[in-house]
């Protein structure tokens, strides 16, 4: 909301909210902040599962290999 000021020569000056209470803004705000908490909390859980199933897969070649069997990587 705009705020009209009139001086004592009848000169009219209009007085603008800051940018940081314009609504505009505040979703703006929210929408980076939510985004920023998303990408940095949701990376944690993936990183171990994927260490398992690679230490997994060696193990299972190895013994895979000696036996004389030919399989894949993605057998299982």
């Amino acid at each position: 909301m705009v705020k009209k000021i009139t001086d004592q020569d009848g000169n009219v000056y209009i007085q603008k909210k800051p940018v940081y209470k314009r609504l505009w803004f505040i979703i703006l705000a929210a929408i980076v902040l939510i985004v920023i908490i998303q990408q940095t909390s949701g990376e944690k859980k993936k990183d171990g599962s994927d260490s398992k199933d690679l230490n997994f897969n060696k193990v299972y070649m190895r013994t895979h290999r000696r036996s004389g069997l030919l399989i894949s990587k993605f057998a299982f």
